[in-house]
């Protein structure tokens, strides 16, 4: 189960249990024996822990499950630079809140995917080797990115400017968009690649080492290219057409990608390439062919298989994207999946089904399935898909006692969903104090989307700007600038000067304004 206030928005996180404790672990040598000189070289702390959870479970679970959450990691920052755009070097000093510092996609888990990028170009001799090195260095000191730097480069003898100016010191990352050619009288394939990132300050055309898998009928082979322009032509000598031709497999690089293939092609990287290869494989697959039977098959192919919960709950994910008989109800298969990781994915996805099987079978789960994060996934999907939703079956789903409430967690998400006043007399009780701060927090908003207008919720977001734990009382001063609550000047123009929290100060001052922007007029 994950630490933090529980996530219904995907079937899994890196912030599992075992992993946040062995990243608080990791402190003791990324935090406390070496300690960043300045909260701009935060990432020496916070990405050295992440990765070090990575590697706890590496080792514990195996190799393909370091790929797994490295993936994860690279999607979450992936997807904040495509909503928030933002890019920002890791070594950072332009910050107006706590917040952005301890910003998770980047600081956190882009950080981690860095670090395994490092060891991936240097080898894992030379980079642990050099980490030991630099802690025992800078023992009980301060540190700052160029003594990590200068350290892996004693310890190793490897000139790491380049990396370190693409990586640490500069922010973005590579789009490549590739493509290839077989030229069967030459028996060569010509390999294309383009950097097409936008090329703006803080953003350059990245060089990087690429591991090139390339597998014919006869045989596979692996070499390792380095994109150093902004477009490159490689040439390898392959005695037939190939049948794949995976770009970073493995993973191992912070990228975006683009690379057009054939639904074959694809189908045989889904079963065949290293786990990161196969997730590309597969989101290219419901992308471009999501009519096709062929698809259906190659991921039933996946969910009846002998893979791990990782690629089979991503393909039952990604089940919600195929237009094509079979598919639903595949996927309400998916409802009884021994792992729970699936069968998360399953009701997460089934919130885009708006039939009556999916609805039954959501019902279904929500009643029956002994894990609460699914129960809570299931209410929260056919809140979106059923309207008709009664107070008795909130009502029930209150009463249940679950980790850290989610299942009341969940009933509040899923009522807020629903936008209904007649909610409202249920959700308001779950305001007060002898609930968890992520209950109270989410009471507020569910409150708020079901009775914008509700006099009584002003007073509830007046009570909890001022009295509240940090995360509540953001939800509730945002929510009055929202709604753009005159009487809530007096007390945000207070909070905004003389709050000891930088974030509740920033997130008062953005509210005033909002509202006295409107005000004015």
């Amino acid at each position: 189960q994950d630490l933090f206030n529980p996530d219904f928005s995907s079937y899994t996180s890196n912030w599992t249990a075992e992993a946040t404790i062995s990243h608080e672990l990791a402190h003791h040598w990324f935090g406390d024996n070496t300690t960043c000189r300045s909260l701009g070289s935060i990432w020496l702390n916070e990405s050295f822990a992440s990765y070090c959870m990575m590697l706890w479970d590496e080792k514990r679970v195996g190799e393909e499950y370091l790929q797994f959450e490295t993936w994860l990691a690279l999607q979450a920052y992936l997807k904040f630079v495509e909503n928030n755009h933002i890019i920002r070097p890791m070594e950072y000093r332009r910050f107006d809140t706590r917040e952005e510092i301890y910003n998770e996609q980047t600081t956190y888990l882009k950080g981690g995917v860095v670090l395994n990028m490092l060891r991936w170009i240097m080898g894992d001799d030379d980079f642990f080797k050099g980490m030991s090195y630099y802690l025992h260095k800078h023992n009980f000191s301060n540190v700052e990115s160029t003594d990590l730097k200068i350290a892996l480069e004693e310890a190793t003898g490897k000139n790491l400017d380049w990396f370190f100016q693409q990586w640490v010191y500069s922010g973005g990352n590579p789009r490549f968009e590739v493509s290839y050619t077989y030229i069967a009288s030459k028996k060569k394939l010509e390999l294309t690649v383009k950097q097409t990132q936008p090329l703006v300050k803080g953003q350059m055309v990245f060089r990087l080492p690429v591991e090139i898998r390339i597998d014919t009928k006869l045989k596979k082979m692996t070499d390792t290219v380095w994109v150093e322009n902004q477009t490159e032509h490689v040439l390898f000598d392959v005695s037939e057409k190939p049948i794949m031709v995976s770009f970073d497999g493995r993973g191992v690089l912070v990228c975006d990608l683009m690379f057009d293939k054939s639904q074959e092609e694809l189908i045989y990287q889904l079963g065949n390439d290293a786990l990161p290869g196969k997730l590309w494989a597969l989101h290219q697959l419901v992308n471009k062919f999501s009519s096709s039977p062929k698809t259906l098959n190659a991921m039933k192919s996946v969910l009846n298989g002998n893979g791990a919960w990782w690629l089979k709950s991503e393909a039952a994910l990604q089940l919600q994207h195929l237009h094509i008989d079979g598919a639903e109800e595949l996927l309400i298969q998916q409802l009884k999946a021994k792992d729970y990781h699936i069968r998360n994915a399953a009701a997460l996805a089934l919130g885009f089904h708006f039939t009556k099987s999916s609805a039954s079978a959501l019902r279904n789960a929500v009643q029956s399935d002994p894990n609460t994060t699914v129960a809570g996934m299931a209410a929260i999907s056919l809140a979106k898909i059923d309207p008709s939703l009664s107070t008795e079956f909130f009502k029930t789903l209150l009463s249940r006692s679950s980790w850290y409430d989610e299942l009341r967690f969940a009933a509040l998400v899923a009522m807020g969903q629903l936008e209904n006043e007649k909610f409202v007399p249920l959700i308001k009780g779950y305001v007060s104090s002898k609930y968890n701060m992520a209950v109270r927090q989410q009471a507020l908003e569910s409150w708020a989307a079901c009775a914008p207008n509700d006099l009584a919720l002003i007073d509830a977001l007046l009570t909890a700007a001022r009295k509240e734990i940090s995360r509540v009382r953001a939800s509730a001063i945002g929510l009055l600038g929202k709604f753009k609550v005159e009487r809530a000047l007096p007390l945000l123009e207070e909070i905004g000067k003389k709050d000891g929290d930088s974030d509740i100060r920033t997130a008062a001052h953005d509210a005033f304004e909002e509202i006295q922007r409107v005000a004015a007029k």
